[in-house]
């Protein structure tokens, strides 16, 4: 049996009464090999995700239901007439007015998480059905300081806080906030990103938006090659006097025709250039800061 440390006990105790006083389901998962960093994954259909660290090993799930969650449009469907032969029955869901004469609705529970463990790798999910019944699930993720991620919404925001490892975070439905995170970054949303990079991993990051604002902080000592796609303005308080305007063909031939794509492509080398960093908007601001 895995033992728990002192450190987590104590965190759980003060998540105790936190816990008790609201709707919210609490599991703690212990790595395969703590020793070891590991990894966590998360994939949320309905609701947003939060992860912060602690001095502890294990990681702490915490699931709160969320009806005010943004909800996707899922029609209507009546199961019973799935089965039907002939005609189309009337909808059988509706509830008999004169069976609930007098009675109160009470939401239905939420599903719940899916968790598994193997070699070093927490996996979360939502359950496949959840998204049918348009419940929401609020989800916080306590992991140790050194701890990867690959997190997914489809419908919420994602934040992560004081984490350091391989981070890659996507969120169809609401922005990306990084808060004194190291390591390496790929984020890609429809929303907002706004990110503080406190120690880079010398890999190639990438942060992608479709219809927000890029908001970034690095250390102003960071060797980099920031390659820069947008429609719209670009604002940084690092050295651009060797920035170069950059174009990207890529040709296609087939028996069909021909297609040819030209990308122009905004070039900065920082401190005189290493790893590359992307940046892509389409319709918002780039903000790229020196951290102060």
């Amino acid at each position: 049996m895995r033992e728990f440390t002192h450190k987590t006990i104590i965190a759980l105790a003060f998540l105790f009464a936190a816990v008790q006083a609201e709707d919210v389901d609490s599991l703690i998962v212990a790595f395969s090999n703590p020793s070891q960093p590991g990894t966590v994954k998360a994939d949320m259909i309905m609701g947003g995700i939060k992860v912060k660290t602690h001095a502890g090993r294990e990681v702490i799930i915490l699931s709160k239901g969320n009806d005010d969650v943004r909800r996707l449009v899922v029609p209507a469907m009546n199961f019973s007439t799935l089965f039907v032969h002939g005609e189309k029955e009337e909808n059988k869901d509706a509830p008999d007015p004169e069976k609930i004469k007098g009675l109160q609705k009470i939401q239905s529970s939420h599903f719940g998480i899916n968790v598994e463990e193997r070699n070093n790798v927490i996996e979360i999910n939502m359950p496949p059905m959840s998204f049918v019944h348009q419940n929401g699930n609020e989800l916080e993720i306590i992991v140790p300081k050194q701890t990867s991620l690959q997190l997914k919404s489809l419908t919420g925001a994602v934040q992560v806080e004081d984490v350091i490892g391989e981070i890659e975070v996507e969120a169809m439905g609401g922005g990306i906030t990084l808060r004194d995170v190291g390591g390496t970054v790929i984020a890609n949303t429809t929303g907002d990103i706004e990110a503080t990079i406190r120690n880079v991993a010398g890999k190639p990051m990438s942060f992608s938006t479709f219809g927000g604002d890029i908001d970034v902080a690095l250390p102003a000592n960071l060797k980099a090659d920031l390659k820069l796609k947008s429609h719209g303005d670009i604002y940084t308080d690092f050295d651009t006097s060797k920035r170069k305007i950059a174009r990207d063909k890529a040709e296609k031939k087939s028996d069909d025709g021909y297609e040819a794509t030209i990308e122009q492509l905004t070039e900065i080398p920082l401190n005189g250039g290493g790893q590359d960093i992307e940046f892509t908007n389409f319709s918002g601001t780039i903000y790229i800061r020196k951290l102060k």
